[in-house]
C-alpha cells in the first residue's frame, strides 16, 4: 500500500514540474526569439522505484514567435527555418533575437557585443545598411554582406540562456531562409496557454494532496480499529 504513497507524490513532482514550467515561460514572455518549454510529464514507474532519472532539458515549442515591427534599420527577423549566428567568446551560438547594433569598428553585433556571422569579415562602417532581397547587405549602393543564416536539428539545439542557444553536437548548415529589415520576432510563449496550464498544474496537485489525505485517513481509522481488539 506504500505505492499510494508513491503515486501521490509522482503526482506532486509532475505538477511541480509543470508550474517550473509555466513560471519559466512567463519569465521569458518579453525574451526576443525565445522558444518555450512544453512540460511532458514522467511516467509514475520511475518514482516506484529506487533509481529514478530526471531529463536534462524540457523539450521546446520551436515555432516561429509572431514578428512585430520596429522600423530600426538594425533590427532583423528570419522567416523561416535558419538562425542567426554570433561568435561568441564560447564559439558560435544561435540566436532568433535580431536586435543588432553597430560597433565602433563598423561591426553588426548583438546586445552582449559579439559579431554577426557573416560572409566577410571587413565589417560594415558607420553607415546605415540597407537588406536586398538575397540577405544581402548594402550601404551607399555598394554591397558590403550576407547573412550566413544556420540550420541545425532542434533536437541538437541546448538552451543556454536569453534566447540563446549552442548546437549540442557542434554541427550547423547553411539556411535557405529570408531576413526582414526592421522587423523582430517576438517570443512564442502565449500568456492565455500557459494560464491554462498554471490552473491545470494546480488541480492536479491538490488531487495528488487529496489521495494522500484519504490513504492517511484511512490508516489510522485502520490502526485505531485494530487497536481496539
Amino acid at each position: 500500500m506504500a505505492d499510494i504513497f508513491a503515486i501521490a507524490e509522482a503526482g506532486m513532482r509532475n505538477a511541480r514540474a509543470a508550474l517550473d514550467t509555466v513560471s519559466h515561460n512567463v519569465a521569458n514572455a518579453e525574451t526576443r526569439g525565445f522558444k518555450r518549454e512544453i512540460h511532458a510529464p514522467s511516467a509514475f514507474d520511475p518514482y516506484l522505484q529506487p533509481a529514478q532519472v530526471e531529463p536534462d532539458q524540457a523539450p521546446r515549442d520551436w515555432r516561429a514567435g509572431p514578428l512585430r515591427h520596429s522600423g530600426s534599420p538594425l533590427d532583423f527577423a528570419i522567416e523561416g527555418d535558419a538562425w542567426f549566428q554570433l561568435r561568441s567568446p564560447n564559439g558560435v551560438v544561435l540566436t532568433r533575437n535580431g536586435a543588432f547594433e553597430l560597433d565602433r569598428s563598423g561591426r553588426l553585433v548583438s546586445s552582449q557585443g559579439w559579431p554577426v556571422v557573416l560572409d566577410s569579415d571587413a565589417g560594415i562602417g558607420s553607415s546605415t545598411p540597407v537588406l536586398n532581397g538575397e540577405n544581402e547587405l548594402w550601404v551607399d549602393g555598394q554591397r558590403v554582406a550576407q547573412f550566413m543564416l544556420a540550420s541545425v536539428d532542434s533536437n541538437q539545439l541546448e538552451a543556454i540562456g536569453g534566447g540563446l542557444y549552442k548546437a549540442s553536437g557542434g554541427e550547423t548548415s547553411d539556411a535557405a531562409a529570408s531576413v526582414r529589415q526592421g522587423f523582430l520576432e517576438n517570443s512564442n510563449v502565449n500568456s492565455l496557454t500557459e494560464m491554462v496550464d498554471l490552473v491545470d498544474a494546480m488541480r492536479k496537485a491538490e488531487a495528488s494532496q487529496r489521495v494522500m489525505r484519504a490513504y492517511d485517513e484511512a490508516l489510522e481509522s485502520a490502526i485505531t480499529t485494530l487497536g481496539e481488539f
